[in-house]
């Protein structure tokens, strides 16, 4: 169990003392007292490559960039925030006192533009220490397109650096959802991507002429080994388990853009 003492309310709120207590057993009706150690000291967060027009989003639990201890046994509640940047990407964190092997920290950020139709997440895991992580570059204003089609293709994939593992788009109609990834490889240095017909293998119904679709294409960078299921939960948290994130040499960003386009409605241009 982890035990955080702090002050202050969010998006205000300092971490004072941060400890973890293990083999906790109450049972029903009675109570336990523990006393807690001295904290342990801080250690610095630094986010540079924050892109002009840019800032922190506030998406919960998170309190901004955020740092969560991460225990062996999340299960039984060794899980919590333990430091925030409250809007800034320079901040410090608190050491959690007992902290042990199979433990670990993660640092979760999330900076939007002021439109919000373009975002930049990224998640870092690391056992202590100081850290420092550099955002990759957001999508340019207009530089993808679809051609609002049913199964649309979308040009400009044309992210760039040694990270780059591939890229992939969402279609959300009023019925269904299209979700497609594509890697870097598979693109072979291709920066347009069709979406395929699969209506009759599937047996689905695509969108209707008229039919208005959101669209999200991201790309996503590992400068590690590429962990398909912390790709996943990144993109999609809500419908994965946090123990994708499990992992201490976790380093994975994306870059979304987000568009809509009417079924049959002619080309458009987004973020």
């Amino acid at each position: 169990m982890l035990v955080v003492v702090a002050r202050g309310s969010i998006p205000n709120i300092e971490i004072l003392s941060a400890e973890v207590l293990r083999n906790v057993y109450v049972t029903s009706g009675g109570s336990r007292s523990y006393t807690l150690e001295p904290p342990l000291g801080t250690s610095n967060v630094a986010i540079t490559g924050v892109p002009e027009g840019f800032s922190a989003e506030f998406i919960s639990p998170a309190d901004g960039p955020s740092v969560f201890y991460v225990g062996k046994n999340i299960g039984n509640g060794a899980f919590g925030i333990v430091g925030s940047g409250r809007g800034s990407g320079n901040f410090v964190y608190r050491q959690v006192r007992g902290f042990t092997q199979g433990d670990q920290y993660l640092l979760f950020s999330v900076y939007k533009n002021t439109s919000g139709n373009s975002r930049i997440f990224y998640f870092k895991g690391f056992i202590g220490g100081n850290i420092s992580v550099t955002l990759p570059s957001p999508w340019g204003s207009g530089a993808l397109s679809l051609d609002g089609l049913a199964h649309p293709q979308v040009s400009g994939l044309n992210q760039v650096g040694s990270a780059l593992r591939g890229f992939a788009l969402d279609l959300m109609g009023q019925a269904f959802w299209i979700r497609a990834f594509v890697t870097k490889g598979w693109l072979g240095g291709a920066t347009t991507y069709k979406v395929p017909n699969l209506a009759s293998t599937l047996t689905y119904t695509p969108f209707a002429m008229g039919e208005d679709v959101e669209a999200y294409a991201w790309a996503f960078f590992a400068p590690n080994t590429l962990d398909f299921n912390a790709v996943l939960t990144g993109l999609f948290p809500r419908f994965y388990k946090l123990s994708g994130l499990l992992s201490p040499t976790l380093d994975v960003a994306f870059v979304v853009a987000e568009g809509r386009y009417t079924v049959g409605g002619g080309t458009i241009q987004f973020p």
